[in-house]
């Protein structure tokens, strides 16, 4: 009993970890789009400003 108990708490260890990981690829991502829109509306303004 002993044993499924260390098991299921090195789970549940596992479980927050990737939790924790996939927010944070999230969070990345969602900088990484913000910075993508803001240098192309940058570039599109440039653009505008030479016509």
């Amino acid at each position: 009993n002993t044993n499924f108990t260390l098991l299921y708490e090195k789970l549940c260890d596992a479980i927050i970890l990737a939790d924790c990981k996939t927010q944070e690829a999230i969070a990345c991502y969602c900088l990484l789009k913000n910075d993508l829109q803001r240098a192309r509306d940058q570039k599109y303004h440039e653009y505008v400003q030479d016509l």
